[in-house]
């Protein structure tokens, strides 16, 4: 390699090179007439100064005396970001953008449609801005085929996913119990317990999912899983339901659990209604249950029974699959625990047979007929304030 002698600079000028940069206006250099070092490239033709000038017209964007990104060769252990994992991914891609400035940063579609996904499910309700960004950068989108078996009940389970199209049938053996739909979640109890998987999902027509690793998933979303278990575990112990249930039992109802608040006179669930959803504990106040004729819409409504603190309802329709049998009604502002279907079958295994059980004790129409024509102390019709659910 042939021998460069130092080049210097006199105030005012600056060296070129055959076909480098033109140099354009004239103010000089602010620290000129020095030696500047010369760094060997390895085309011999090309000549480098270890300082930028100030008169040559740069990109606005490119500052030319900010230090730039440097790139170890230090390779990353993978206790910390597995190089094949999606952080890692997530975590390559946000420093390439960064470093050009020609790429576009706006929100893709499908990034605020997973951002929209995100916000409306109870897992990430409560998480702040920072961690929804977090969360979004460690997401990757994964499409899957019809009747693809996306996990598998008894596998280990190392990731989660968050349905953004399609439709997912859940499997409990070989009965179908569920059928999950854009914007609900499916996979994380496996990563919250390290436990196998608790059932098996296939999908029913092609799915687009946004699928998260354990990592990401532990670092972001379990600190928060564990302030709103302890929230609730202490409750739970007292809804004699669950008195039975070991502390781990409890603890993944808990972390599957979501607060909602009725209004004074507000329908919880509605007689008839095909598209049952969800089951309720009463955390605080008072609802009335009310039945009509299962025959005869327009029949008179009469009182049931009545729901304080600790009691629970809604698992009939979930359990036999049947539109709800019975209107409840909050009498007073009402508090009340709410479990998704999914979730529901999930968590609840440690107590379906004794909620089987306890379905042979509701009272019929017709035994609540019988009753009032013994006596009627009551109210006999329900109120006309509906709240949607």
């Amino acid at each position: 390699m042939t021998d460069h002698p130092p080049t210097t600079l006199t105030e005012g000028t600056l060296p070129t090179t055959p076909g480098g940069p033109k140099v354009v206006g004239s103010t000089p250099h602010p620290q000129a007439s020095f030696p500047l070092p010369h760094v060997a490239h390895p085309r011999d033709d090309i000549t480098h100064l270890a300082l930028a000038p100030t008169n040559v017209d740069y990109p606005k964007a490119f500052n030319p005396h900010r230090r730039r990104f440097s790139v170890s060769a230090e390779p990353i252990a993978d206790t910390e970001v597995p190089a094949n994992s999606a952080e890692a991914a997530a975590v390559v891609k946000a420093e390439s953008q960064l470093q050009d400035p020609d790429v576009d940063r706006s929100p893709k579609p499908e990034e605020l449609n997973l951002q929209s996904l995100i916000r409306k499910d109870a897992l990430f309700r409560s998480l702040s801005e920072e961690q929804i960004t977090n969360l979004m950068s460690a997401m990757t989108r994964r499409e899957y085929a019809k009747g693809s078996i996306i996990i598998a009940e008894g596998d280990e389970g190392s990731e989660m996913f968050l349905i953004e199209s399609g439709e997912c049938a859940v499997f409990y053996g070989q009965e179908q119990v569920a059928v999950l739909r854009s914007g609900q979640v499916f996979g994380e109890i496996a990563l919250m317990y390290n436990c196998p998987r608790t059932a098996t999902i296939r999908a029913a027509t092609p799915c687009v999912l946004w699928v998260l690793e354990s990592k990401p998933f532990k670092r972001i979303i379990m600190a928060t899983s564990i302030q709103k278990r302890e929230k609730y575990e202490g409750f739970l112990q007292q809804v004699g339901i669950l008195k039975h249930l070991s502390d781990f039992e409890r603890a993944k109802i808990a972390d599957a659990l979501e607060t909602v608040e009725f209004p004074d006179k507000a329908k919880i669930v509605c007689q008839g209604d095909k598209n049952a959803s969800t089951f309720y504990i009463v955390e605080k106040g008072t609802v009335h249950v009310f039945k009509r004729d299962p025959n005869d819409p327009y029949s008179r409504e009469l009182f049931a029974r009545e729901y304080k603190q600790g009691d629970y309802f809604g698992e009939l329709a979930l359990l036999q699959s049947i539109p709800r049998q019975a209107t409840c009604v909050a009498i007073g502002p009402v508090k009340c625990l709410a479990l998704s279907r999914e979730h529901f079958f999930q968590v609840m295994s440690g107590v379906e047979k004794k909620l089987r059980a306890n379905v042979s004790t509701y009272e019929s129409y017709e035994d609540i007929v019988a009753k009032w024509a013994a006596a009627t102390a009551r109210p006999t019709v329900s109120t006309e304030t509906t709240h949607s659910m």
